[in-house]
């Protein structure tokens, strides 16, 4: 007697009633076609076929069977169609992800900070992918000094909202936003602040289809620092603003409208509750004004709120960091600390995670099924190093799920996003997947049970728009720096050194066709003196020089 099996394990709800189906159309072909006794399908999606007399003749029907249970495969191995990769992307030096969103036809937009694709400034820096995490366009954003990615929003016109915190166009840092079209192309961008240092930590979109940042103010206020909350209408105009504290020292870290059109704050406070910081949380009606403030926190211990969301029972989860211990390491260190409340602010539960290892928080969002998930970084020993982590709990606070990404150096998730087919994305920023260099973006898609194929690419190329000629590095140098060059197709490139007379001192590159993305060109100064010397990119039909200073 000879056995088959025609297998198609179902792992999907969504598509159980296809592949049921499925299954029983091959049933009825088999038998048809061969005279087979076969057991019904079982509830798990397996056939067993017991017993085989002499095939028939009729091949048309045989291979429409073998083709539909082909169809049934696919639909099994993908998992209802779910994609799940680990993905970096960055250069030789600092560049983090801080906030994510799926875009529609399934890719996503990245926003973070770089400072390997400017030109030796930090900038905001915009990553747009595909449903894979293959990077279809890239733009930097920022003047020049020092501007950071902070989040991210999808605009009515189908365009973005970018948030930055800089200070490249004051003496202090400021808010900026910027309007973005899909292609990434700027539409608007305006800056928020006062004389002194203002820097936005959090944005929120309104229902009025403008939007709301908290930042902590230096400018405004009553104290040293203080909540700042600004609300601005769908063109960026300012409407009003706020802010809230006393004379300590007030952090505000995260906003969200509320279901009564106001606003929750969260952050910390010096100026209420323990001197050493207790987290605080800020109730506020639609236009800003206060309605109450909760503190809360371990005694004796500083108390931080990174995150807060609206629960559906309209109360609100708060993701903390507080300084407890005696920690994995054997000394006060942070640990991550999420505390449930009840409309009125009125603490329901607390629990900290992941133990007595080091642990931070740093994004948190409410699952469909009531449960919480909360990301962030935790320390788990010598050999797995600061681990990315993404924590699942119930809604009364117990442990569901723990799940953990990264290498054996330092990784991190900034943020996460519940996908539409129903997994997760999370972005942040990992030192495990950099080798010899400082830190890059960090991009994992999951499925809904965390899992995450275990390829990654040592370097995920973005392809430049243009033809730019960049800052060397280091900048000055002794006697050896490196220039940077980004193409945005194949081109024949000339890059010379000249001194201050326009005399060629060295010829690096010739003509040669290069291939479109970043290049790095070694250049060695030992046999000249001193002094400031220039170096020119020749490719496309343009001209760049860029100025480098040799010191003794």
């Amino acid at each position: 007697m000879t056995a088959f099996l025609l297998g198609c394990p179902v792992r999907s709800a969504a598509a159980q009633p296809l592949i049921n189906y499925t299954i029983l159309v091959v049933y009825d072909l088999l038998h048809y076609i061969s005279g087979m006794q076969a057991q019904s399908p079982s509830r798990e999606g397996l056939m067993y076929v017991t017993h085989c007399e002499p095939w028939r003749k009729d091949m048309k029907r045989l291979a429409w069977a073998v083709y539909v249970l082909s169809v049934c495969a696919v639909l099994n191995g993908t998992a209802s169609g779910q994609a799940i990769f680990e993905r970096h992307y960055g250069g030789e030096r600092y560049d983090a992800g801080n906030d994510v969103l799926e875009i529609p036809g399934g890719g996503f937009l990245l926003i973070g900070t770089t400072r390997s694709v400017s030109d030796d400034t930090t900038d905001a820096w915009v990553i747009s992918t595909d449903a894979l995490g293959n990077p279809l366009w890239t733009n930097t954003y920022g003047g020049s000094g020092f501007d950071s990615g902070i989040s991210l929003l999808p605009a009515s016109d189908g365009g973005y909202i970018l948030t930055l915190a800089t200070n490249s166009f004051s003496d202090s840092y400021d808010i900026r936003l910027i309007k973005i079209e899909a292609s990434g192309a700027v539409d608007w961008a305006k800056t928020y602040g006062g004389a002194r240092s203002d820097y936005v930590h959090d944005m929120a979109p309104t229902a009025d289809g403008g939007y709301v940042v908290i930042a902590h103010t230096v400018s405004f206020g009553m104290g040293g620092l203080d909540f700042y909350l600004l609300k601005v209408a769908q063109n960026g105009d300012s409407l009003w603003s706020r802010t809230y504290g006393g004379v300590g020292w007030d952090w505000g870290g995260s906003v969200q409208q509320t279901m009564d059109g106001g606003f929750i704050l969260a952050g910390d406070t010096k100026s209420f509750g323990d001197e050493r910081g207790d987290v605080f949380l800020v109730k506020t009606d639609a236009s800003g004004d206060t309605l109450w403030t909760k503190t809360y926190g371990q005694p004796d211990n500083p108390d931080r709120a990174l995150c807060v969301v609206q629960t559906a029972d309209g109360g609100f989860l708060l993701a903390c960091e507080s300084i407890g211990g005696p920690s994995a390491i054997g000394a006060e260190g942070l640990i991550s600390l999420i505390i449930k409340t009840d409309a009125m602010g009125g603490e329901q539960w607390s629990t900290v995670l992941h133990g007595s290892n080091l642990s931070s928080p740093a994004n948190a969002l409410e699952l469909e099924n009531g449960d919480y998930l909360v990301v962030g970084d935790v320390f788990r020993g010598e050999e797995q190093g600061l681990d990315a982590y993404a924590t699942r709990l119930a809604g009364d606070g117990s442990l569901v799920s723990e799940w953990f990404y990264g290498g054996s150096k330092s990784d991190r998730f900034n943020a996460v996003q519940q996908t539409a087919d129903g997994g997760f994305v999370f972005v942040g920023m990992t030192d495990s997947y950099a080798p010899d260099m400082d830190t890059q973006v960090y991009l994992v898609k999951t499925d809904a049970d965390g899992n995450v194929t275990e390829i990654h690419d040592d370097f995920a190329e973005v392809r430049p728009r243009t033809v730019r000629l960049m800052g060397n590095y280091p900048n000055p140098f002794n006697p050896t720096t490196t220039v940077r060059f980004e193409l945005s197709h194949a081109m024949h490139v000339t890059l010379t050194v000249h001194d201050l007379y326009g005399r060629e001192i060295q010829l690096l590159l010739d003509g040669k066709l290069h291939d479109p993305g970043s290049h790095r060109i070694a250049f060695d100064a030992t046999a000249l003196p001193s002094g400031v010397y220039f170096y020119s990119l020749i490719a496309g039909g343009q001209l760049q020089t860029r100025k480098m200073l040799l010191l003794r």
